[in-house]
């Protein structure tokens, strides 16, 4: 029986037969079918990180195989300077995936953790010891640890502009300090530090519950169409031991968020969003009519070109840019959040920090620091990327300044734009 598509002609089937005694592999053409290969024989490697028998919080951050990899695994044939397989760990220190069966140098990565291995000592040259195993059908790798400090008694509270994580950090074991503190704040359960909106602290002294404060308005308009009164956090820490392994906490859902706002943009500013009433000084340059200036910033104030049209500044390696763009209002006694959506530009602060801040602050002009500020963010932070907000309260009616401050250090190409500006009031 022919299992072809289609019946053979009897002049194909003599052709076929001769390629077949001329090649040599008259065996292999009998059945007119091509020889199957065998497949390569999978196996799959799993485990967890853990902590007194329990689940070992990691970071989970997917993108992030730095801090989201642990375990090497190379191929014995490969040698010790193959390329390691790597499974990423999720959140609750859970691996698993998929390889070729065969002989396998385990060890971990030759890196600085902020805990130690309960079963794996480091070698006095650096590293890890590596033992070889044959890996086949499930293969279960378990890797206790035991860090230097837990994270405990996480609170919160909340105003209608902040939030405010605090907890206790205990010492479990010495070799390392803390640094540094971070909160992630996301819609959803799955928290790590992928996520846009964040906020840290540095950490001198563990004696005494730790604070970290978050900036709702981030919360508002970092995530589309966000008007959730609930959020999920999520605490880690920065040792002296590593910047990139952090010690996390569980994730905690937040409820009785504020969400009651009133637009008070109108009432408040003029000439606030694109399209910008605007005096050209040029083709391309101009001044926004409505906001004061300062003359370092004016050149600069608005770019004109068609895909462009926005506020902002620039500096292309001259000398320095520093000055500031506000408006004034007398507003009443209350809270607010003051928000600006960032433009495109092609320098974009080039990811620096301390280079421009939407500002808030009481009196006539705009003041980035002392007395009289009120509040201020950093726009080269990546979680001010698209929009960057404030929030503010004045006890009482007040004058105040609202926009952005400039500081374009000499010798830098720095840019930022904005395509509008809104003042919401918490009812």
């Amino acid at each position: 029986m022919n299992t072809g598509l289609y019946p053979k002609p009897l002049w194909m089937k003599k052709f076929f037969y001769l390629l077949c005694v001329l090649t040599g592999v008259l065996h292999s053409c009998k059945s007119d079918k091509m020889e199957v290969l065998p497949q390569p024989v999978q196996a799959t490697v799993s485990g967890h990180i853990s902590y007194n028998g329990e689940p070992f919080q990691f970071d989970g951050n997917a993108n992030n195989t730095e801090s989201s990899t642990l375990l090497e695994l190379r191929k014995k044939s490969s040698g010790e300077s193959g390329t390691p397989l790597s499974p990423l760990i999720d959140a609750k220190g859970y691996f698993s995936q998929q390889i070729l069966a065969g002989d396998y140098h385990i060890t971990v990565k030759n890196e600085s953790y902020p805990f130690t291995f309960d079963d794996l000592d480091p070698l006095p040259s650096g590293g890890y010891a590596s033992r070889t195993d044959r890996i086949e059908g499930d293969y279960v790798i378990d890797i206790p640890v035991t860090p230097y400090f837990e994270i405990t008694d996480v609170k919160t509270t909340t105003s209608a502009t902040m939030l405010y994580v605090t907890f206790n950090i205990n010492r479990v074991q010495d070799g390392a300090d803390v640094t540094r503190a971070k909160v992630y704040v996301g819609t959803d359960s799955i928290v790590n530090s992928s996520l846009p909106a964040s906020a840290e602290a540095e950490v001198t002294d563990i004696s005494r519950p730790v604070t970290v404060a978050f900036s709702l308005p981030v919360y508002r308009t970092v995530y589309a169409d966000n008007n959730r009164d609930y959020a999920y956090i999520r605490v880690a820490l920065e040792t002296s031991r590593s910047s990139v392994y952090l010690l996390h906490s569980d994730v905690y859902r937040v409820e009785n968020i504020p969400v009651d706002y009133v637009d008070v943009t109108s009432t408040y500013l003029s000439n606030f969003k694109q399209p910008f009433d605007v005096v050209m000084a040029g083709d391309r340059w101009g001044k926004v009519t409505g906001w004061n200036v300062d003359p370092a910033i004016e050149p600069t104030m608005y770019d004109g070109l068609g895909d462009r049209m926005f506020m902002g500044a620039e500096n292309w390696g001259g000398p320095d840019v520093i000055g500031s763009v506000w408006q004034n209002a007398e507003l009443p006694a209350g809270q607010y959040i003051f928000t600006a959506k960032r433009g495109w530009n092609f320098s974009n602060l080039f990811g620096r920090t301390n280079r421009t801040y939407l500002t808030v602050s009481k009196g006539e002009a705009l003041e980035n620091s002392g007395a009289n500020l009120l509040a201020h963010a950093d726009c080269g932070l990546p979680a001010n990327d698209v929009t960057v907000s404030v929030g503010f309260e004045l006890t009482v009616p007040s004058k105040v300044s609202m926009g952005y401050f400039v500081n374009f250090v000499g010798g830098e190409t720095n840019a930022v734009s904005f395509t509008g500006f809104t003042l919401l009031k918490v009812r």
